[in-house]
């Protein structure tokens, strides 16, 4: 499992269409904030697995998964999840939203994007 910085993340953002970035958290939380394009799929929810593959369609797309609080641990666990089942470029960043708008970079708000 490979973590990235904000700044990595920012450059895989800008530089990989194919990247999709993936807020683990509850719907409320994505609601209230989140790193600008991305999508909500929450760990807590059934189907986890089944509802990213049906998302990336590929189970090699590049995906990046994060949740809104730094070190929380829920991106680290639907990583090793998506890894198990086959996905083989999962990467985590672990800094939080916070940590993400902190470093310069933009947010979101609003309802989910699935």
């Amino acid at each position: 499992m490979q973590f990235l910085s904000a700044d990595q993340l920012h450059q895989a953002m800008t530089e990989d269409k194919d990247l999709l970035v993936i807020a683990v958290c509850d719907t409320d939380g994505f609601e209230s904030d989140h790193i600008a394009g991305t999508i909500n799929i929450p760990l807590c929810e059934d189907g986890f697995v089944r509802r990213v593959r049906e998302k990336t369609g590929d189970p090699h797309r590049p995906l990046v998964l994060y949740d809104l609080a730094m070190n929380s641990g829920l991106a680290q666990i639907a990583a090793g999840s998506l890894e198990g089942a086959g996905f083989s470029q999962t990467r985590v960043y672990v800094s939080g939203v916070a940590h993400w708008r902190e470093s310069g970079f933009k947010v979101g708000q609003g309802p989910v994007q699935r």
